[in-house]
């Protein structure tokens, strides 16, 4: 299922993607998170995250949740693996261009954050299409797993981050420690 759904977002054909509620979804933040590498992310990349919404009417606090996520869950080991061109996904939206390399053009560097974010919101704005009725915990559950039949944790915890606007919250240390991160 989930390789038709990747074969079918690329396409960008018209498709509905069936994805229940499911009660037993933890909306709980991981003892692993960071907050201040969610919060860092998404105000880092603020403008191209308001740019690439707005381009494609996207919810933008849908956009900086799923980034909030994925720095705050993610980002401890994600930038070593990305230093050491190792990682198979690059954030700030998290996406591996050997599988959503089509979203965006020809040769694209998936290390630029506009155009990891382009393609980031793109594939939200194509998942959104493909549920009836979408919510910010199925898209996000779609959009860690295309294959997903029914909301996970990481869709609960991206619908409740949206809800308390966790970017929006400073951080006790100030430090931004996206910054002059030794690889």
């Amino acid at each position: 299922m989930s390789e038709g759904r990747i074969t079918n977002i690329l396409a960008d054909d018209p498709a509905v993607f069936e994805i229940k509620d499911s009660p037993k979804a933890s909306s709980k933040e991981p003892t692993y998170a960071f907050h201040e590498k969610g919060y860092w992310a998404v105000r880092l990349h603020e403008d191209a995250i308001e740019q690439e919404a707005r381009a494609q009417l996207v919810d933008p606090d849908l956009v900086r949740a799923i980034m909030y996520v994925e720095n705050a869950h993610g980002a401890s080991y994600g930038h070593f693996f990305e230093a050491h061109g190792v990682a198979e996904t690059i954030l700030p939206m998290n996406i591996n261009p050997e599988t959503w390399g089509d979203l965006v053009e020809e040769g694209a560097d998936f290390s630029d954050a506009l155009v990891n974010v382009r393609a980031g919101v793109t594939l939200i704005s194509r998942i959104q299409e493909r549920i009836e009725k979408p919510t910010v915990a199925k898209v996000a559950s779609v959009y860690i797993f295309t294959g997903r039949e029914n909301v996970n944790d990481y869709g609960a915890r991206v619908a409740e981050v949206y809800a308390k606007r966790m970017w929006q919250q400073v951080p006790r240390e100030s430090a931004n420690p996206l910054v002059n991160e030794a690889p």
